[in-house]
């Protein structure tokens, strides 16, 4: 989904560009956004910048180890042929450490271990310490079917070993922290301590590691007076870096970059741009909107006064879809109507990219039955759909089914028995409106389910559909005021109507904690129980709106309607909503009781206000009548 997402790839253009050595070292950019917004299909786009600069794509959603992003970064760039251009195949400090990695003596001779990193670089006597590693790093590899692991090894030595030379050696070494440093970092790591001494012999090989890998980049691509330089700086596209292992890979490169930014180092020259889903951590940089005309490139002046500290992070948020880019993803209406189409995707996915693209394809797929009876949500995908952006094991099921899974990578199946599953309280958490931790502990409380309203929504807040996101070092579950996606909240919903036992003892739950509360969103849970077999919450709901005529005040009054009105209800969806009106309020007649105007104006409105219950928008002739006719019985104004 590349719609709002133009100015990313102005920036990596601008970015890869080279006008001599960087004066700057590139900020790392990470695209922040919920599944489905749209992030791997940037990277995709970005990869076709292969024909004309260097660089490689990963997808860290397996990875394993800090090492083994180095060692497949390092196969895939040594592999890529652009014409005029020579390959980068030039490691020698990745080599320096692996074979600093396999020396097998004493820590304390200094002199033999210098010895073992020449002769093991001379003879090429490292495939086993690599090895270790690219088992780990082919997997990591963009590419389908199964990597043949020996080539892949054999490409990487060559990466390696191609580099070096036997009088360089030394000076290699000493670019890295010499001799005396690697062996006494290496030496820590064979001896696999465990616990915090063993964590940080890890952190010390992998920022090695990683120095090493940005070490060789720099000296390649900045060899020599910039007219013989490579035309072009190198990209590094990583996908999926939602795991700790792929942060603290993003963090040893700020690291290094830092370090040789206040040495005063020449930059190295490449771009990584890695995908997100989850908070971005550093709470004292905003993510940029990736919509924000801001987002580009500056190149800095090298005349400019050097500043005391390097921006090493420049985190993008993947923006929501507006109204003109679902117009051009729809292209051409299959009901004849392209404003009215865009408006009812906008309504359902609040421009989720992947959720607008499905239902995109669904329109142009099904034609006008996507809108009809029983609803787009519950629709039954077709199975020879083409979903490229699904995985094979979300399918199935329905359209909720699937958005479910592949957003939230919850199963969306029925609850069994009374163990409350974590959709089940999710759904629960997403029946308030507005989200309001405290009402769901009740509803907690009130079904037996253990405390865990701080954990359940911690799921919401990694995945980035809590608005703001929430402060990992606050007391509380979520800030006041934060908002749950729209998209999930309708999703969450959904499910929750698809078990009338849950439905019912969760609303019934809220309505009871908010009557307490004297809150008038005990309307809104109390309509929520109507059913055509149960219509006594409407009766309730009526009677207190028609105690409210008296006060006067009619933009309160509305008000008050409109809260009661604010979450959809389990109601059979039918193509002719002005039946179920009818059905639940009672036909209309020649001289209404107020009564009876204040029933059919607020299950109208119930229904209208959701568009998968009014996707025609039949119902607005009859929510304005019955407002005119309850209009007539408040008191004239003072």
């Amino acid at each position: 989904m590349l719609y709002g997402r133009s100015n990313i790839f102005r920036y990596a253009r601008e970015a890869l560009a080279r006008h001599g050595v960087p004066a700057r070292p590139f900020p790392i950019v990470p695209l922040i956004g919920p599944h489905g917004s749209g992030g791997t299909a940037v990277l995709r786009q970005l990869r076709q910048l292969g024909a004309e600069h260097p660089g490689a794509a990963l997808n860290l959603d397996g990875v394993q180890d800090v090492g083994s992003v180095v060692f497949a970064a390092v196969h895939e760039l040594g592999r890529q042929h652009i014409h005029g251009m020579r390959r980068v195949r030039r490691f020698p400090r990745l080599a320096v450490v692996a074979a600093a990695l396999s020396y097998a003596g004493t820590a304390e001779d200094v002199p033999a271990f210098r010895a073992h990193v020449r002769d093991s670089l001379g003879t090429g006597d490292i495939e086993a310490t690599v090895a270790s590693w690219t088992d780990r790093a082919a997997p990591l590899v963009a590419v389908t079917g199964q990597p043949d692991l020996t080539r892949f090894l054999a490409d990487v030595l060559g990466s390696l070993l191609s580099g070096v030379k036997a009088r360089r050696v030394d000076g290699l070494a000493a670019s890295l922290g010499g001799y005396n440093l690697l062996r006494k970092q290496t030496n820590t790591w064979r001896e696999g301590l465990d616990g915090d001494l063993g964590r940080s012999a890890q952190h010390q090989v992998d920022r090695l590691l990683v120095a090493a890998f940005i070490g060789d980049l720099r000296a390649d691509f900045n060899r020599g007076p910039w007219f013989v330089q490579r035309p072009s700086n190198a990209f590094l596209l990583l996908d999926n870096c939602d795991k700790d292992i792929a942060r603290q890979f993003l963090e040893h490169i700020a690291g290094v970059r830092g370090a040789a930014y206040k040495a005063r180092v020449r930059a190295d020259p490449l771009l990584v741009i890695a995908v997100q889903h989850g908070t971005y951590h550093d709470n004292a940089q905003h993510p940029i909107a990736s919509t924000d005309p801001a987002l580009r490139f500056v190149r800095p002046d090298r005349k400019a006064p050097y500043p005391e500290h390097a921006r090493l992070w420049y985190p993008v948020a993947l923006s929501p879809l507006i109204r003109e880019d679902v117009q051009e993803l729809i292209g051409t209406s299959p009901r004849g109507d392209l404003a009215q189409d865009v408006t009812f995707l906008l309504a359902i996915t609040a421009g989720h990219p992947a959720a607008t693209s499905l239902l995109t394809k669904l329109m142009a797929e099904l034609g006008r039955s996507t809108f009809a009876a029983p609803g787009v949500l519950h629709r039954a995908l077709p199975d020879d759909l083409e979903l490229s952006f699904i995985r094979r094991s979300q399918r199935g099921g329905t359209v909720a089914d699937v958005l479910i899974r592949t957003l939230l990578g919850l199963d969306p199946a029925p609850v069994s028995g009374t163990a409350p599953t974590l959709i089940a309280r999710l759904a629960a958490c997403a029946a308030a409106v507005p989200l309001d931790p405290e009402a769901a502990k009740s509803v907690y409380g009130f079904n037996s389910w253990p405390d865990t309203i701080k954990e359940d929504l911690s799921v919401l807040g990694a995945g980035l559909w809590l608005t703001p996101p929430p402060d990992p070092t606050a007391a509380g579950p979520i800030l006041p005021g934060t908002q749950l996606h729209p998209l999930i909240v309708r999703l969450l919903r959904h499910w929750l109507a698809r078990s009338p036992t849950l439905w019912a003892d969760v609303h019934r739950a809220y309505a009871r904690y908010y009557d307490n509360q004297h809150d008038a969103r005990y309307l809104t849970h109390t309509l929520a129980l109507v059913e055509p077999t149960n219509r006594a919450p409407l009766t309730d709901v009526v009677a207190r709106l028609e105690h409210e005529v008296a006060n006067g005040l009619k933009t309160q009054w509305h008000g008050l309607l409109g809260q009661a009105t604010a979450v959809p209800g389990r109601l059979p969806v039918s193509d002719n909503p002005s039946a179920t009106v009818n059905l639940i309020a009672g036909p209309a007649v020649t001289k209404p009781s107020l009564s009876l105007s204040i029933a059919r104006l607020t299950v109208a409105k119930w229904l209208h206000d959701d568009i998968l219950m009014d996707p025609g928008r039949q119902l607005e002739p009859i929510v304005n009548i019955e407002d005119v006719l309850v209009g007539t019985h408040f008191p004239p104004p003072r």
